[in-house]
């Protein structure tokens, strides 16, 4: 699968759901938006090695 973090590409060999694999990159759920396929997913959602993963940092401040 292609997973793409703050506009750095990689591929990656995963079978589980978006929050195992946001475990496994070592990224906490509550900083980061999951795209799958372009669309918003829940971190519940199952991924396969056909679909494009997007994590994208979230910025909080004021």
């Amino acid at each position: 699968m292609e997973i793409k973090i703050n506009n750095e590409h990689q591929q990656l060999q995963f079978k589980g759901t978006a929050e195992q694999l946001l475990k496994q990159l070592k990224i906490r759920r509550e900083e980061v938006v999951i795209k799958i396929n372009g669309q918003l997913a829940p971190e519940t959602s199952e991924l396969s090695d056909s679909d494009s993963i997007e994590i994208i940092k979230v910025v909080f401040g004021g």
